[in-house]
This record gives structure tokens, C-alpha cells and sequence, in this order.
């Protein structure tokens, strides 16, 4: 396990589409099911602000503003969590790069860094591992162009 440098910032790239979500070492379903308790079955879950999120058993329905909902948040916790498991971190300082339709960036990009950045201080957990992230800021790039980087 790699011990957190409170100075290091590292990237973390995230592909968020309807069906999947994708990061350069993991591909997930875009599902999220809230639950009042942590779920019985299910493993592959969010813990965040005292409510659990099962993700990937199904597809998010499209949505024209992926802000209208919370759904696109948790995933974004899922893909911090898996992008610093793949590190061997549990805490780090992260930009976020992120990816929308080329015809959505100049409409939504505003919009959707401010949701994503609405929260810097993020204490969650992932498969019931604690994670910390400090969110130091959001970068939108048009998807095709991000999936090159990731």
C-alpha cells in the first residue's frame, strides 16, 4: 500500500456514460439503487453520507442533464474509488477529468464541474473500504478526446 504524499496530486480520468462508466482500469454498469441499509446480497456498493448505493445491477435511464440526478455523483465516488484502489491509495489530492458529448460541452460544462465539484472534502466507502479524497479541481474535455487519454 502506497503511503498518501499530501502534496501529490494525481488524475484520475473518467468516461461518464449512460450504460457504462469507464476509467483506464475499470469498466462498470451505470446503475445505482439507494438503500436506507447496507444491502444483503450485494457487495459492490457506495457508503455515502449515511446512505448505501448499489451500483451497476442495471443501466441509468438517458437523461438530457446528467445533473438531475445524484446517480452520476456516486459513480463519480465509484470511479475515484477504484481509480485510487488500482494505486494502492485510499486518500489522495485529485483532479478529476472528465468526459461529455462535444455538443453538450459548451451548454452543460459548466454546470456539470460545479457538480461534481460541489463537495472538495469527500469521505466515503467503496466495497466497505474507507476512501478520502480532496477534490482539487474538474477538467471537461469532449469524450472522444478524453478516451484517447484514459
Amino acid at each position: 500500500m502506497q503511503k498518501f504524499n499530501g502534496n501529490t496530486r494525481i488524475i484520475i480520468g473518467v468516461d461518464h456514460g449512460y450504460g457504462n462508466m469507464k476509467t483506464v482500469h475499470r469498466v462498470f454498469r451505470t446503475g445505482v439503487e439507494c438503500m436506507e441499509e447496507e444491502p444483503i446480497v450485494s457487495k459492490n456498493f457506495v457508503r455515502y453520507k449515511d446512505k448505501f448505493y448499489v451500483i451497476g445491477e442495471s443501466h441509468l435511464v438517458y437523461q438530457g442533464n446528467k445533473t438531475d440526478s445524484e446517480d452520476f455523483y456516486i459513480l463519480t465516488l465509484t470511479a475515484l474509488a477504484e481509480g485510487l484502489k488500482f494505486r494502492g491509495l485510499h486518500e489522495a489530492n485529485v483532479i478529476l477529468a472528465v468526459g461529455l458529448p462535444l455538443a453538450w460541452m459548451k451548454s452543460q460544462g459548466a454546470d456539470f464541474r460545479r457538480y461534481l465539484m460541489k463537495e472538495q472534502e469527500l469521505h466515503f466507502e467503496f466495497r466497505k473500504e474507507r476512501y478520502h479524497v480532496h477534490l482539487c479541481g474538474v477538467e471537461i474535455f469532449p469524450q472522444d478526446l478524453l478516451l484517447l487519454s484514459i
